[in-house]
């Protein structure tokens, strides 16, 4: 049984997918199958399966204490938006999220997500950066806390140029202010 007070949807339905997972798996109970095994099964998890991990690691409720790091809401909210988007562009292309396993990922599905990104939305260089940054700190996480057997497709996008104009009130302006 577990209590949920929450009065958002999306927060409700990312708790109730990890605790499924969770009495499914066996996992808060005890842990009997080997690392192997553990790996194996592992791999077949799906993009929404692994977003759902994660939006449980930034909430503090999955993971080891010694891998948490307090984030801010607005960073949490971003990095689970970054996935949603992800989510978005492979949807725009046919593709279901739901069904996509995570081990599948190519840098097909980041071509794909690149251009939605450029193209479709328009992003500047910081947000495109920014978008890509957050996807690779997800892949990371699914290697590293999760300990899947994948490669981070993200590691390999190049840094946008970031154009930032500085503007400045020459002194005699200033003065006259």
């Amino acid at each position: 049984v577990k209590i949920i007070r929450e009065k958002d949807e999306e927060p409700i339905k990312k708790i109730v997918a990890v605790f499924r997972y969770e009495v499914k798996s066996g996992e808060k109970e005890e842990k009997t199958e080997s690392t192997t095994s553990h790996n194996e099964e592992k791999e077949e998890f799906t993009l929404t399966q692994c977003a759902t991990f994660f939006a449980a690691y930034l909430d503090l409720r999955r993971g080891g204490a010694h891998t948490q790091r307090n984030r801010t809401i607005g960073h949490k909210k971003d990095l689970m938006r970054t996935i949603i988007l992800f989510a978005k562009a492979m949807k725009k292309n046919g593709i279901n999220p739901d069904k996509l396993k995570i081990s599948e990922i190519t840098q097909e599905h980041v071509s794909i997500y690149h251009t939605f990104l450029l193209e479709r939305k328009k992003y500047s260089g910081r947000t495109y950066n920014r978008r890509m940054e957050n996807m690779k700190q997800f892949f990371s996480y699914l290697k590293t806390n999760e300990q899947l057997d994948i490669k981070n497709q993200f590691d390999t996008v190049k840094k946008r140029p970031v154009h930032t104009v500085i503007r400045t009130v020459e002194s005699k302006h200033f003065l006259q202010l």
